[in-house]
């Protein structure tokens, strides 16, 4: 819209310029800068509806101002010739415009360059080529969201165990395409590979959004292999684990990728792993030593349990002896028989060999179990 609002102000001009010359009147001078000031208002600051508006009027105003030459020129007949003639020739113009303008999609954007930079212009819209003289069409790139799935093979983990295969999804897009133009890491080398592939020169190739397609789908991918076998290699100790862990590795590549693609000019939406492929050796090894931890896990839990019912029987055992003795003692001074410390000592001591002498018998034959009845208890104290 802006060459067309451009186009139309110019014309608009000439065409006052020549009516005023031909009819210098001040009243004519003062309509004409009436009229280009509101054509300028509306080159510059109107949408689509007002430089169409603005176009209409200016080849109206065109048209005035060929009879006003013609009449000049050659009478009345010119007055009617050649407002045809220049009817003629803006017919084929605009035909020949509009045949060649170009149609930019929904979801595309049109990179120009121009004397004073680059300009970008989005889609949907239908504009005029750029000038050759001062404008050159360079890229045509994708807005819309992309994708790409493939699989990133023989990982190395920390413990030099191999993971076969890990399948990814990610999708992207483009937000800033300068900045994609600018930045885009071995910018040079993918479009020279690109257009090689697709037989048609770089500049060419540019043009085309399934070009950009490619050419990212190709990025994203040496970029996420990189980033990938780095994570597996840093949190990823056993091969079983990356299975295990995918939802947090593919967290922590799509946070890395994310910090990549944003210096690019990409924007990445979501990256997934479907799913991890293992070698089945390594699959039965990792069975293994998940049953000999089962293992380990169940015979220190018994171990504990054990211990529980040592220490149990320890303390009932001692209250049993220390019972036993004070009752021993106490029948013996009831006898009216005065008893020395060192009687005393010695009696405890023949107590606590007894006892311990009877149990060890019991753990023998019954293993730590009392006896099932208080016969069988005695004949072992026996």
């Amino acid at each position: 819209m802006r060459t067309i609002a451009v186009a139309s102000l110019v014309l608009l001009f000439g065409s006052l310029a020549i009516m005023y010359i031909a009819q210098p009147t001040a009243l004519l001078l003062a309509i004409g800068v009436i009229i280009l000031a509101v054509g300028a208002g509306l080159a510059f600051l109107g949408k689509q509806r007002e430089v169409l508006l603005l176009g209409s009027l200016s080849l109206l105003l065109s048209i005035a101002a060929a009879g006003l030459i013609g009449e000049a020129g050659w009478g009345a007949t010119g007055a009617v010739v050649i407002p045809l003639i220049w009817i003629l020739l803006l017919y084929a113009a605009l035909s020949w415009a509009w045949n060649n303008t170009i149609d930019i999609p929904s979801g595309t954007v049109m990179v120009i360059r121009h004397p004073n930079g680059i300009r970008l212009r989005e889609g949907p819209a239908r504009i005029i080529p750029p000038l050759p003289s001062f404008e050159r069409h360079i890229a045509t790139m994708p807005t819309y969201e992309l994708s790409s799935s493939f699989t990133v093979e023989h990982l190395n983990t920390r413990s030099l165990q191999n993971i076969n295969g890990v399948s990814l999804e990610v999708g992207y897009q483009i937000r800033l395409p300068l900045k994609l133009l600018a930045n885009l890491p071995n910018r040079a080398r993918l479009i020279e590979q690109m257009a090689t592939e697709t037989e048609q020169s770089p500049e060419r190739a540019m043009l085309r959004t399934a070009f950009w397609e490619h050419l990212l789908d190709r990025q994203i991918r040496e970029v996420i292999d990189g980033l990938l076998r780095s994570a597996v290699y840093e949190h990823i100790n056993r091969a079983v684990d990356g299975s295990n862990e995918r939802s947090k590795l593919a967290n922590e590549v799509e946070t890395r990728l994310r910090d990549s693609g944003q210096h690019w000019g990409i924007t990445v939406h979501f990256l997934e792993i479907p799913s991890v492929t293992l070698d089945p050796e390594q699959i039965k090894r990792s069975k293994r030593e998940y049953a000999i931890k089962r293992e380990i896990e169940d015979a220190e839990r018994a171990a504990r349990i054990e211990a529980q019912k040592i220490e149990m029987m320890g303390k009932a055992q001692a209250q049993v002896q220390a019972h036993a003795i004070a009752s021993w003692i106490k029948a013996i001074q009831d006898q009216g028989v005065n008893l020395a410390p060192e009687d005393i000592e010695q009696i405890v001591l023949n107590a606590l060999e007894e006892m311990n002498e009877k149990y060890r018998r019991v753990e023998l034959f019954t293993g730590m179990k009392k006896p099932q009845h208080p016969q069988q208890e005695r004949a072992v104290g026996k």
